[in-house]
């Protein structure tokens, strides 16, 4: 099934000059989060001794929003992968069923929010679905709320998945990890791959994945994170839905910028989670105070 846009949709399109705006576009009757529990954020990703990626690219903007954010980390490395060579350990299945059992031990294991990115290995993203259902049942014991989960299938880029080793973890996402998902961030090349290698290779096909997310896992809201189309190699597109509008949908067109940087996708994910949180009803003002955000400390990089 095909989804359409509707004509009361706004497609946004922010350069370098226009983040300005879209930081400071408000938005009136917004819930605020002020309860101090509800701020807790369960965060499960990768880091490194040096440089800034996974948790070390999560945490300081969630805890300057206000968020109580508590780290597991899938693997502890000396650099970012995107160095000739790196050292260090990825956490094992094991290794994270012992960190959860010491929270539960302890009535711990309350977090309202989880973020997930980069598993290290397939191992310990086959122990992820029993932590899901073990703090929902918690949420759920202690103060009757739900878990907002907010996912980043971490796993390929250009085309291509990482490594070979990451091949498993597409069924594993499918089968046992999106059915809980309230927000998924893949890029391009992950969302194909976990629609089993759709192309998305226009607006509409770029469309057509949110509906089937949206439809194959429930999953309210998507943001496909950068998105490339042939005709316009100088751009990238972030194209986002929420699946309580249906047949509405947005994008913003961006700059490419010509380098690389790595932590980007780690920040846009943590963003997206935060602003969803202060406009549950307004996807597209989340998604531009987000690429707004992820804009200015990119240009930010380039002038250090």
């Amino acid at each position: 099934m095909a989804c359409s846009q509707d004509t009361t949709n706004t497609n946004s399109t922010l350069d370098n000059n226009e983040n300005t705006d879209a930081a400071n576009t408000t938005e009136t009757n917004t819930p605020s989060i002020t309860d101090e529990v509800a701020k807790r954020v369960l965060s499960i990703q990768s880091t490194v001794v040096y440089g800034v990626c996974g948790n070390k690219s999560s945490m300081f903007p969630l805890q300057l929003h206000g968020f109580d954010v508590s780290p597991i980390n899938t693997v502890q490395f000396s650099n970012h992968t995107g160095y000739p060579k790196w050292k260090g350990t990825v956490t094992s299945g094991k290794q994270m069923d012992e960190l959860v059992d010491g929270l539960q031990l302890n009535n711990l294991l309350t977090f309202p929010y989880l973020i997930t990115g980069y598993m290290g290995g397939i191992d310990c993203l086959s122990h992820l679905n029993k932590l899901i259902e073990k703090l929902r049942a918690n949420l759920k014991q202690t103060n009757d709320s739900k878990l907002f989960y907010a996912c980043d299938p971490v796993m390929g880029d250009n085309g291509k998945l990482y490594a070979p080793s990451f091949e498993p973890f597409i069924e594993v996402y499918k089968k046992d990890i999106f059915p809980y998902a309230d927000l998924v961030t893949p890029n391009q090349t992950e969302a194909s791959f976990l629609l089993n290698k759709m192309q998305i290779n226009t607006l509409q096909e770029a469309y057509d994945a949110c509906c089937k997310f949206h439809q194959q896992y429930d999953i309210r809201y998507v943001v496909i994170t950068s998105i490339t189309f042939e005709k316009e190699p100088d751009k990238i597109y972030v194209v986002y839905s929420d699946k309580s509008k249906p047949k509405t949908y947005g994008y913003l067109k961006i700059d490419k910028i010509k380098a690389y940087f790595c932590g980007t996708g780690d920040l846009t994910t943590a963003l997206l989670f935060n602003w969803i949180q202060k406009h549950p009803e307004n996807l597209s003002i989340a998604v531009q105070k987000t690429v707004a955000t992820v804009l200015s400390i990119i240009q930010r990089t380039q002038r250090a």
